[in-house]
């Protein structure tokens, strides 16, 4: 795992080989086991943003929460690894960042999407304080575009295995298109992302 922060032009992390082969191989194996089983959902049942006009929504992929699946955690590979974002977060390099030491998290719930040919998300924000994505794909890599684009800053994230972005979740955000020949479609040759939003959840 290789991490580091960015500090312009707004805080955001980035780490590279997030999960080890075999967690990564965990994770993938229960993605595709959900999208087999027609559990991805539309848009609609997703918590999408929409336009402000049309109410239309500005994505077009499957997703599912997966929290609301399991009573407990541990049941799924995805929610109990998943837990490693919070190390990094408690880690020294949130330490030289005014947004990530001022925003202590202690609560997510995880989106799992799915981007076939012809996906996208269109500009957007999110309604949590920190969003972390990391993508998953087959291997070799069947698609092109599904990159992560800051909408405002002309920043270009390009879409890669194992790899996580941090960064607060008010910066405007969006997903280029995604394209795979018509031969590897429709066979989960696509951009799978774990998407958690994370919270400060205070008691009493």
């Amino acid at each position: 795992m290789n991490v580091a922060l960015h500090k312009e032009p707004f805080h955001y992390i980035e780490i590279t080989d997030m999960y080890s082969k075999d967690e990564y191989e965990q994770m993938m194996n229960e993605m595709l086991q959900y999208e087999n089983d027609n559990l991805l959902l539309p848009p609609d049942n997703t918590g999408t943003a929409t336009d402000e006009e049309t109410e239309v929504p500005l994505k077009s992929n499957k997703g599912l929460f997966i929290d609301t699946i399991f009573n407990r955690r541990e049941c799924s590979k995805i929610l109990t690894l998943n837990r490693k974002l919070f190390a990094v977060l408690a880690s020294d390099i949130t330490n030289d960042s005014w947004f990530f030491k001022g925003k202590p998290s202690n609560h997510d719930f995880t989106l799992l999407s799915y981007y076939e040919n012809s996906d996208y998300y269109r500009p957007h924000i999110d309604g949590t304080d920190i969003t972390a994505l990391t993508w998953f794909y087959k291997k070799p890599k069947k698609f092109t575009g599904g990159d992560l684009l800051f909408t405002e800053y002309d920043i270009k994230i390009e879409c890669k295995e194992n790899y996580t972005i941090i960064f607060p979740g008010n910066i405007r955000h969006e997903v280029s298109k995604v394209f795979i020949d018509a031969e590897y479609s429709n066979n989960q040759n696509g951009r799978f992302t774990m998407t958690q939003f994370l919270t400060n959840k205070y008691n009493g």
